[in-house]
């Protein structure tokens, strides 16, 4: 019971005790569940996210795995979650912790795990910032949580790319827009008319959003590998010298120039979600396109899944040199070009050339940025670098600080040509009367990426090799080919937002049902609100995402488990 000071003093100078009686205990309580509503109602509400378009940025319900030769841990969608829903060809397959047996792969090493079953977890749950955008306009690439305009009464939560009164232009998985006043020239398609430039990421959403493809500290145990040969790391070196195999450093022991180029045949640099891998085990198509032959031949249509090439990546490394005279360079091949960032004993710079014609050709680099850098490899220091290429932009990181960047601007049908190696025409031919978007949803079409690591001058070991991808917001997807064409994906429905409009999409881009997709809008929200499909009405936004407080409860018996470790701010 709580106690209250009297207003009055006694003349002995102190107060005397008053006890509460069961009145005030009763206005207490209630003045405290009025406020809790208040403050649940006007400034921050909770919500438990259920589904997967976001993952794994946020969690629906999934299942953790951990690798037992990698230590590798990962979410993946609840194999209950597949059932007739997903056009299934055999309806007498039954779905479900039953009728599919659960098989998944270590993302570090493609190791097979088989378990008899595994536990759901529920999704993450998040705070939101309720009528924050009453007071201040969202910015772009906020996470909203908004009322679903084909079914308001539910909640959706997306990452908002697109804003009030522009055009937007999904092309190779990066965001374009313009201002809607700009489309003036009708006679041109809209992605070569002028006005467009690319929306970058600021930096703290850039680090949120990077998807991991390898990190050698995962690299399996060599008493896993040994006299199975299932695992290859993803690196080749181009001479003797290397010791890289079933190790977590990879040791250079001379000094001639050398290169660890990218193994593109067994580890494709595509936009896969491990999360998204019980769509997989579905008889839509051959699984082992994926899991046996592990992607070639074709970013074919299995389950309900496309993949296309990533080329937005980021690559990093602890440098060890053995002598002060080491040189290295990171090497990037992109949509037709080549990308390099180039380390000497003294400077750091940006360099960009076209992507020669043959092997050996000799084609000029142009440099888009140059700095001084002191002291840059010093003999048996680990220096930390990065370099990231992510919305037509290059960075290079050193030992946690940004030291360079470089940007390049094309517009939209620049980087599809530079992309596909076709013509805007060439492009506009290819599509047909049942496939409106042509060559465009076509993810063997698109230029692989490839990466490269070279090094001169000097021994070398390097520590916690790590690749990333980005983001890639897909041309297409299972929602995109239920109903119309995508908007945003192709020249012919690039979309035009009002005053009071806003285009959001799933960081999960292939199994995300977004304002690519939508085909309709609920008859009270057109009448009331706005008409508009694709869209999300001002009116319909509830708030910002910005806190997991608690992300994965798992029951174990009669306790509750929190993954405490995973709260965080949402970026």
């Amino acid at each position: 019971m709580s106690k209250q000071i009297s207003g009055v003093v006694s003349a002995a100078g102190s107060p005397p005790a008053e006890h509460s009686n069961v009145k005030d205990t009763v206005i207490s309580v209630l003045i405290s569940l009025v406020l809790a509503f208040v403050f649940r109602g006007f400034v921050v509400e909770a919500f438990q996210i259920p589904t997967g378009s976001m993952g794994p940025t946020l969690l629906g319900a999934h299942m953790r795995f951990r690798s037992p030769v990698t230590g590798t841990e990962w979410p993946v969608q609840p194999w209950e979650y597949l059932d007739a829903s997903y056009d299934n060809p055999r309806p007498e397959q039954k779905f479900g912790p039953q009728g599919v047996p659960i098989v998944v792969h270590d993302p570090m090493s493609n190791y097979e795990l088989t378990p008899s079953s595994m536990k759901t977890i529920s999704g993450d749950r998040i705070f939101v910032l309720k009528y924050l955008y009453s007071i201040f306009d969202p910015s772009r690439f906020d996470v909203v949580v908004f009322k679903n305009p084909q079914k308001p009464q539910e909640n959706f939560i997306k990452r908002l790319i697109g804003l009030p009164n522009e055009q937007i232009a999904l092309v190779d998985g990066d965001v374009f827009v313009r201002p809607a006043s700009a489309a003036n020239d009708e006679s041109l398609d809209s992605w070569s008319q002028p006005g467009w430039t690319i929306a970058r990421k600021p930096e703290l959403v850039q680090r949120a959003v990077w998807q991991p493809v390898f990190d050698s500290t995962y690299t399996p145990r060599s008493d896993t590998v040994q006299n199975t040969r299932w695992f290859f790391p993803p690196w080749k070196a181009s001479t003797g010298g290397w010791q890289i195999e079933n190790r977590p450093d990879y040791v250079y022991t001379e000094s001639a120039p050398t290169r660890l180029d990218w193994d593109l045949d067994r580890w494709p640099l595509i936009d896969r979600y491990s999360y998204n891998e019980a769509w997989l085990r579905m008889p839509h198509g051959p699984s082992q396109v994926l899991l046996g032959g592990w992607w070639r031949p074709t970013y074919e249509f299995i389950g309900p899944i496309f993949y296309y090439p990533v080329s937005d990546l980021r690559v990093a490394a602890g440098i060890e040199p053995g002598s002060e005279n080491l040189e290295a360079a990171i090497n990037l091949v992109a949509r037709g070009h080549q990308f390099q960032a180039r380390l000497g004993k003294n400077t750091v710079s940006i360099n960009m050339r076209p992507q020669p014609a043959s092997e050996g050709a000799d084609e000029p680099w142009k440099q888009l940025a140059t700095t001084p850098v002191e002291g840059l490899f010093e003999k048996d220091r680990i220096t930390n670098v990065e370099f990231w290429h992510a919305d037509q932009s290059c960075q290079v990181w050193i030992d946690g600080e940004l030291v360079l960047e470089a940007s390049y601007d094309w517009s939209p049908a620049q980087r599809i040509q530079n992309t596909l190696g076709l013509t805007m025409q060439q492009i506009a031919d290819s599509a047909t009367a049942s496939n409106k978007s042509g060559v465009l949803i076509d993810g063997t079409k698109y230029r692989l990426p490839g990466l490269s690591m070279a090094f001169d001058g000097s021994p070398v070991t390097l520590h916690r090799v790590g690749v990333w991808r980005d983001l890639h917001y897909q041309a297409t997807n299972k929602a995109l080919l239920q109903g119309p064409s995508g908007l945003a994906v192709t020249p012919q429905t690039v979309l035009t937002t009002g005053p009071d409009h806003f285009f959001c999409c799933g960081d999960n881009s292939p199994a995300s049902h977004d304002g690519r997709a939508w085909n309709s809008v609920e008859t009270w929200v057109a009448h009331e609100i706005d008409p508009t499909i694709g869209v999300v009405h001002r009116d319909l936004l509830i708030g910002k995402a910005f806190f997991v407080y608690f992300p994965g409860i798992q029951h174990s018996g009669r306790s509750l488990m929190f993954d405490v470790g995973r709260m965080r701010l949402i970026w």
